[in-house]
């Protein structure tokens, strides 16, 4: 990043705290994901075990941290003559055989699925916080740009299905971008600063170690110095009394959760009016797979009932 850019950056970091609405500074750079101009291409690679087209599609967009050129390669299995697709974003550590097992269940339903499968994310660095507001703004990004390509190119109606931090990023997404209006996420939370600082998910465990020894701070003082950091956030767009008018949304709660707590599942499940739930008396990943196991026909059926032809 150039140094008028970062300076722009950093300055608008610093000048607004955390409110109840978003800020005018917290909208602008919320607006800078918005990408009209993305440029793609599109190939058919092979059959998906339900048959459906499968291939790679790779845009050009915005970075919207730099404004720079960047790509994004989803992982997309069509299915023909559709005008409905639904966006999936992975959970840590990017696609996987669940995420391909969600996209076979949806195409098998008539419903374009597109795996957001990889973006420019900002190298983790144990004492940069501005790392939470770059990812956040980068994912942001990535599904905006997504439905933006799926708009050009036949589809009408866009869905959305997170699982884990990909639900964090979905549903800020969801919250902030009207082409987005039906979503399913599984373990997702609202207050991205409170769980990262909470959170046991070994990666981020390890962090916070690392950073609270080096910083001479107590669990109390480390949460607060986290939830001051992270800026660009869910949390300012939440209390919007029409999310729940305008979004359906189930949600895939687990009851024993340390990665995203539970009470911050719960923070999420509230902003939509208290809609479809599904609890699971399990921890973070037991509930990621049970979920592609046990609940893929209540997810699919739950697709096909709300994303209009």
């Amino acid at each position: 990043m150039g140094a008028k850019a970062f300076a722009f950056v950093g300055f608008v970091l610093l000048s607004f705290n955390v409110q109840a609405a978003p800020s005018p500074q917290l909208q602008a750079l919320v607006d800078r994901t918005v990408d009209h101009g993305i440029t793609y291409f599109h190939s058919v690679e092979k059959q998906s075990v339900q048959n459906c087209p499968q291939g790679r599609t790779f845009i050009t967009g915005k970075e919207p941290w730099t404004g720079k050129p960047r790509d994004i390669t989803l992982n997309e299995y069509e299915a023909p003559g559709s005008t409905r697709a639904v966006i999936i974003m992975p959970p840590t550590g990017g696609e996987n055989i669940i995420d391909n097992q969600w996209a076979n269940v949806l195409c098998s339903k008539g419903i374009r699925a597109v795996i957001i499968r990889s973006f420019e994310l900002f190298p983790e660095d144990g004492f940069n916080l501005n790392m939470y507001d770059i990812e956040a703004l980068r994912s942001l990004a990535a599904i905006r740009q997504t439905a933006e390509y799926l708009q050009r190119t036949g589809t009408k109606s866009i869905g959305l299905l997170g699982t884990s931090l990909g639900a964090l990023q979905g549903a800020f997404a969801t919250m902030v971008d009207d082409r987005i209006n039906v979503a399913t996420f599984i373990v997702g939370g609202l207050g991205l600063g409170e769980i990262a600082a909470a959170s046991q998910e070994p990666e981020q465990a390890k962090l916070r170690d690392i950073r609270m020894q080096a910083w001479h701070l107590t669990q109390d003082q480390y949460t607060d110095k986290l939830r001051q950091a992270v800026h660009v956030d869910a949390v300012p767009y939440a209390d919007n009394p029409t999310l729940a008018q305008r979004k359906k949304v189930l949600s895939i709660v687990a009851l024993k959760d340390t990665y995203v707590p539970t009470p911050n599942q719960m923070r999420l499940y509230h902003v939509w009016g208290d809609q479809q739930l599904i609890t699971s008396d399990h921890d973070h990943v037991e509930t990621v797979v049970k979920a592609a196991l046990l609940h893929g026909a209540a997810v699919s059926d739950f697709f096909e009932q709300n994303l209009p032809k």
